[in-house]
């Protein structure tokens, strides 16, 4: 076999390897504009308002009963919310809990006294809450709130 035989398997294996590095580095750029495009700071959802809506409970004492929930954001720093749990109880009295918490993306989650809320954001002015009472008469519901005012 003479030189220019090697002189073409020689150039083949430069392509390859330049093909090889250049598919490397693609792949790296697309990687690290993924990475940027996934880890920039975006601003957090304004949940700052008042949400509003019904809802219906499991009760300790065995009966379905129907309440209104008003939620309300009185404060945002960051991510990071203050407000209050606004609702009817039982005995027809208004209760107003504080309540604080973080927004992440398209989710929030807020702790009160004995309980909390998980939250997702649907819409600008809709949530979807879970709601979790623990302690002596524990209970849970799950309602969609509107927001009435920002």
């Amino acid at each position: 076999m003479g030189t220019g035989g090697r002189t073409r398997r020689w150039a083949a294996a430069v392509v390859v390897v330049a093909s090889v590095a250049l598919l490397a580095v693609g792949s790296l750029g697309v990687v690290a504009l993924g990475a940027g495009g996934a880890g920039a700071a975006t601003k957090p959802f304004d949940l700052v308002g008042t949400w509003e809506g019904p809802y219906r409970y499991p009760s300790p004492d065995g009966v379905v009963r129907e309440s209104y929930q008003r939620l309300v954001i009185e404060r945002q720093d960051g991510a990071n919310v203050w407000g209050y749990d606004e609702f009817v109880d039982k005995d027809g009295q208004t209760l107003r809990i504080p309540v604080l918490g973080t927004v992440d993306g398209r989710e929030f989650g807020l702790a009160e006294k004995s309980g909390f809320f998980s939250g997702r954001i649907l819409a600008r002015n809709r949530v979807a809450v879970r709601f979790f009472l623990v302690g002596e008469r524990p209970t849970s519901f799950h309602t969609v709130l509107t927001r009435r005012t920002s």
